[in-house]
């Protein structure tokens, strides 16, 4: 609240630097004079101009850098300001300018820092037996003030206190809002009837400004317990009048005024105006540690939604899924993550960088800039009603010579690999309920023509089933699963119907639809756990499944000598991994989706194709109704590797 007009800290900077100022070199002085002119006269350009201009000679004084920041101070850019107190300190620790900074912190709303500046311009007065007691008094209450946004409402109420008992007049309308937050009612009480009976004695009293003095009469009525409908009366018309009062940066006491509005409307029962007064608090500062239960509360009282965002990594997906750790070796990792919320994302960052476009699906996209080791990670989200939630992972940049020593003991795996595939294309339906499809057996057979032209899979190694029904699809699948050896991989692909399984109205799983299902009879359809069955005793180092059906996303819920360093240490962990064409949505016949993955895997030219490669592609050019799917498949094994397409 503390007020103090422009012209008055220009003045108070240019004495204070004419009575600092180091030797300067003639030019240096001459214009270090125009700059103070200019700051005295309010033309702050041009002070920052002169400035500038003697510190681009390589000379660091002090006293220019501080006139600089009062001038950036002046104009409002307080990140400038904070730079170069932050310069002047380096050469000179002195008491005011660890004020100057703290102040300037507090406009920032970095409290911890303000204080921090607070204390050390405290500790310097104190060695300095020439201190006055204008500054310690003065610090008790910025400091008390920066305890208060913080929440510490008991330091605030000690340093206000000290700051009072040494002259301060503005404390004592300060501590009443961190009197209030603590419920010591009897002494706010006391300082609200001493300022009212000040300002009927005297008449320059801080108090002829309408909105101080609604505002302490709002309090006493408050204190007393029972003018509640009196002091909202009161509190209404401080916040009214107090745009003619409020110019310092940041509005503290307006926010106190929110808050004890919102109080009072709450023990009136006018729940929602208390909502979104304790929302307007909370969003000009969420450190004030009661407002996010207040407001959570009342939430529930009014049937707000209260559930945060759901945010989920789509690709890469961290290898070691406890600690949430990914490792590359890509200086920049394009991540792609998914967020949803029933009532609406109104904020989402990655590392404070705002994200801006959300896709329908809820589909985002970024890249992270990475250095050396590790890099923490943190995907913020927000709702239309402040609920929030955070995803904290990390990714681990590795130089390749790193990962060479890594991998150095890894054996020749992919000389001994070999390549199988099923791939089940389910086409012609029995019972009527489920329309005849026309794409898959088509797409069976492309996908087997590429494997077995372009990549390493032996055309005796890829089985291919058309319209065969649940029992066929089962137990050939299980056979084949049984009969691999670690040193080989597994590509199961389906292509035909499929359907959501729900408990009530809740998605739990999925299921992919046999050619001699019946209609409603999900006893005859494949769930994920037949599935998860069929491979469960396989031995295979890697098993991808991939799905192109309506609600595939919701089937999995919960020779290489010369292999890149990270390939060979995907390759080294077993893998089960899945690919699906959708997620709880129709997919179409013969929809982007399958003829991506044919050309993705047609086109190629890399030598080494991962899962997350494939995946990534599939992503960028889905199609704009369907989001295509990727993830582990839980409980058979999987141990963060991937599935690699080896290219002949």
């Amino acid at each position: 609240m503390h007020k103090i007009s422009t012209f008055l800290l220009a003045l108070f900077a240019v004495i204070s630097f004419a009575a600092n100022s180091q030797v300067m070199y003639k030019d240096d002085a001459s214009k270090f004079e125009y700059a103070k002119d200019f700051m005295l006269a309010g033309k702050y350009s041009q002070a920052i101009d002169y400035c500038s201009e003697i510190l681009s000679g390589g000379n660091r004084y002090p006293d220019v850098y501080r006139l600089r920041a009062s001038a950036y101070r002046a104009q409002g850019d307080f990140e400038k300001a904070v730079k170069d107190y932050t310069e002047a300190i380096q050469g000179k620790r002195d008491a005011q300018l660890f004020q100057d900074r703290g102040q300037v912190n507090f406009c920032l709303k970095n409290f911890e820092k303000a204080e921090q500046d607070f204390n050390e311009a405290i500790r310097l007065i104190k060695e300095n037996t020439q201190g006055n007691i204008l500054y310690n008094f003065l610090l008790f209450e910025e400091r008390g003030r920066a305890y208060h946004q913080m929440g510490q409402y008991r330091d605030a109420v000690a340093d206000f206190t000290t700051a009072i008992e040494n002259g301060s007049v503005t404390a004592s309308i300060e501590i009443m809002a961190s009197l209030f937050r603590i419920n010591l009612l009897p002494e706010l009480k006391s300082y609200a009837l001493a300022l009212l009976g000040s300002y009927r004695q005297d008449p320059y009293s801080m108090l002829q400004d309408s909105s101080l003095f609604e505002y302490v009469t709002a309090m006493y009525q408050l204190s007393e317990g029972n003018n509640n409908a009196w002091a909202l009366v009161n509190i209404d018309k401080a916040i009214d009048d107090y745009k003619s009062f409020g110019r310092s940066c940041y509005q503290g006491l307006l926010n106190d005024m929110y808050c004890v509005k919102a109080s009072l409307c709450f023990l009136e029962g006018q729940d929602s105006l208390a909502y979104e007064l304790y929302k307007k608090a909370y969003n000009a500062n969420s450190r004030q540690a009661e407002v996010k239960p207040k407001l959570d509360y009342l939430k529930i009282k009014i049937g707000i939604d209260v559930t945060p965002p759901e945010i989920a990594l789509v690709n890469p997906l961290p290898e070691d899924e406890k600690n949430g750790i990914i490792t590359t070796a890509k200086s920049t990792l394009e991540l792609y993550g998914k967020v949803q919320d029933s009532s609406g994302v109104v904020s989402l960052t990655v590392n404070n960088k705002s994200i801006s476009k959300i896709e329908a699906d809820g589909i985002f996209v970024t890249n992270l800039d990475l250095q050396a080791g590790a890099n923490p990670v943190v995907i913020t989200a927000i709702d239309k009603f402040e609920n929030k939630s955070e995803k904290k992972f990390s990714v681990n940049l590795v130089a390749n010579n790193a990962l060479d020593t890594d991998t150095a003991g890894i054996p020749e795996l992919f000389t001994y690999a070999n390549y199988h595939a099923v791939l089940i294309g389910e086409k012609d339906y029995e019972d009527p309920g489920f329309p005849d499809l026309t794409s898959p057996a088509n797409d069976v057979a492309d996908l087997k023509n590429i494997l077995a032209t372009y990549y390493e899979f032996d055309e005796k190694n890829i089985t291919t089933f058309i319209s065969s029904g649940k029992v066929n699809i089962l137990d050939s699948l299980t056979r084949i699963a049984s009969s691999l050896k670690e040193e080989d991989n597994l590509l199961v692909f389906y292509a035909g119907h499929g359907d959501v399984k729900k408990i009530g109205n809740q998605i739990t799983g999925g299921y992919i639809i046999p050619s001699d299902a019946k209609k409603g009879s999900k006893s005859t359809y494949i769930n994920s756990d037949d599935l998860k069955s069929s491979v469960e005793e396989c031995a295979a180092k890697h098993v991808l499944f991939i799905v192109d059906a309506c609600f595939g996303g919701t089937l999995f819920r919960s020779v290489m000598d010369d292999a890149p360093p990270g390939v060979k240490s995907l390759y080294q962990q077993k893998s089960r991994k899945f690919i699906s064409s959708g997620n709880s949505e129709e997919v179409p016949d013969g929809g982007a989706f399958i003829q991506h993955l044919k050309d993705r895997l047609k086109d190629n030219t890399d030598h080494y194709l991962t899962t997350f490669d494939l995946f990534s592609f599939l992503l960028k050019y889905k199609d704009g109704n369907t989001t295509p799917q990727f993830g582990r498949i839980d409980g058979i094994g999987d141990l963060g590797g991937d599935f690699i397409f080896l290219k002949k």
